[in-house]
């Protein structure tokens, strides 16, 4: 049966992010992912009492999905980002990042319809592309939505606004050696001192509930 309706955000959400922990648990096999929101609190900034309890030695990475809006004529998928209410999820993203890389990732996936993402089950990855957040300076997104185009054959994310800017995309390969090696990922400690760190007062970040997702390692040490 084919199916040409629009797919939406959850169902690359669910369907992806279980292909991504099958592969995460093969080198840390308690890994898990924890679906949560970050709580504003008074004095603490951007604070997570979900995770504040888990231990801080633990490894956190964060994924921020997002839907293709179209296709471009010459094959690329156009994604937005930076595009909630207050225009500061990207500076949300970079600042608990601490703008380190291998931390913080928009999950692009090359898809527009169920009949597209039904065809290619259940590999979605192979068609999945990684924007790192540290790539993208949140100087030049600021308050400002902003679109991602991808090119799925050369692997290359075009950023657009006023001016235009190419990164290299990540593939579920190159994602996966960093969780091998350990390269991937940031302590629940560091993670919630960033959050909770001046800058985003200085970002003027006005979001109090950003939905992400965050891949929990348990087995890697601070």
């Amino acid at each position: 049966m084919n199916y040409y309706g629009n797919i939406n955000e959850k169902t690359l959400e669910l369907n992806i992010m279980s292909e991504i922990l099958n592969i995460c648990r093969r080198h840390d096999p308690r890994a898990f992912i924890l679906g949560t929101t970050l709580q504003q609190e008074k004095r603490l900034g951007y604070d997570s009492r979900i995770l504040s309890r888990l231990l801080p030695s633990w490894k956190t990475a964060m994924f921020q999905f997002k839907k293709a809006k179209y296709k471009t004529y010459d094959g690329g998928y156009t994604f937005i980002i930076n595009n909630n209410r207050y225009n500061d999820q990207h500076l949300i993203l970079y600042s608990a990042a601490g703008g380190r890389k291998r931390v913080a990732f928009y999950v692009l996936p090359a898809f527009l319809t169920l009949n597209e993402f039904g065809t290619a089950s259940p590999n979605h990855l192979r068609y999945t592309f990684f924007a790192d957040v540290s790539d993208i300076s949140p100087y030049r997104i600021n308050h400002q939505q902003h679109t991602i185009t991808v090119y799925p054959t050369s692997r290359i994310g075009v950023v657009r606004s006023e001016e235009e800017t190419r990164i290299k995309l990540l593939t579920i390969e190159q994602l996966e050696i960093a969780v091998k090696e350990k390269e991937i990922a940031i302590p629940i400690k560091e993670l919630l001192e960033n959050i909770g760190s001046m800058k985003i007062q200085e970002w003027g970040i006005k979001c109090k509930k950003p939905r992400i997702l965050f891949l929990i390692l348990p087995t890697f040490q601070y």
